[in-house]
């Protein structure tokens, strides 16, 4: 158990029940399958008999640990993360759709959920590196109508206390004195319908016009940080850490990217290891 706990990040509450339960019978199937081979040479009928009870009690073994993983709650995430965690907000990956983690507050939260497959192989597998075990909120950025069926792999992992569809709408988040801006969606009317208000960080998924209006994002906004999936062409226009303001992050290149408060500063690092500090500016 402490060995799952620090590699997967995940205990089994009905573990400890389950293997009480299981181990015996385990032994029996071991201590038949001797007598199966022993009786062989002498007795061949017998061995028909042993054998079928071995398979019986092999299949109430798999019974038991089948409704084991089927109670619900049988599991739970953790993480020593949990212990001190300052307001944070993680995004994760731009595919289809972005996808970030939020926490604020000591509340948690999720823009979309991604792809199956993304769910499986990148967000899943981080809200257990944190010990999330449930969400107060997840926003569905799309504009179509939302399909619950997409969300039953989240409802399988994690409790969701509030589902929310918005259609790609600006969503300001509140870091201590930093002002971040998540824009699922870039376009020319999203740009203009912005106040002209000083922002720290601004993360934009993706552009759907065909003329991407990034400058007239920044020129309206003068973020001290940018972060998008990135083109070939901006992440080679845009190559260095340490360039004048804006900074820029893209999640093809630096993997995902978290920003954290910590203190009068923004501690922002990647997966890739490159780290930023924006120090707060008099509001």
């Amino acid at each position: 158990m402490p060995i799952l706990s620090l590699h997967e990040h995940r205990i089994s509450l009905v573990a400890v029940f389950a293997n009480m339960a299981v181990v015996p019978l385990a032994s029996l199937v071991m201590l038949l399958g001797v007598a199966a081979l022993v009786s062989g040479t002498l007795f061949g009928g017998i061995v028909i008999y042993i054998n079928n009870t071995s398979w019986l009690i092999t299949k109430i073994i798999l019974t038991i640990l089948r409704a084991a993983i089927m109670l619900p709650c049988h599991g739970v995430n953790v993480s020593p993360a949990t212990i001190l965690q300052n307001d944070r907000v993680t995004i994760l990956c731009e595919a289809s759709e972005l996808v970030l983690h939020v926490h604020e507050k000591n509340h948690d939260w999720l823009l979309n959920t991604g792809k199956p497959s993304h769910w499986a192989r990148i967000t899943e597998p981080y809200l257990q590196s944190q010990g999330i075990n449930q969400l107060d909120k997840v926003i569905v950025s799309s504009t179509g109508p939302l399909r619950p069926e997409a969300l039953e792999p989240v409802r399988r992992s994690l409790k969701i206390h509030e589902i929310v569809s918005t259609h790609a709408s600006p969503i300001p988040i509140q870091l201590g004195k930093f002002r971040v801006l998540i824009l699922p969606e870039l376009n020319e009317e999203v740009v203009s319908a912005l106040p002209n208000e000083h922002v720290d960080l601004v993360c934009y998924g993706r552009v759907r016009t065909r003329r991407s209006p990034r400058n007239s994002l920044i020129a309206k906004i003068t973020p001290d940080l940018v972060i998008s999936s990135g083109t070939k062409t901006e992440i080679a226009t845009n190559f260095k850490p340490d360039q004048p303001y804006p900074h820029y992050l893209y999640l093809k290149r630096d993997g995902a990217i978290t920003a954290e408060q910590n203190g009068d500063n923004l501690v922002v690092h990647t997966f890739c290891g490159t780290e930023l500090r924006l120090t707060a500016r008099s509001r």
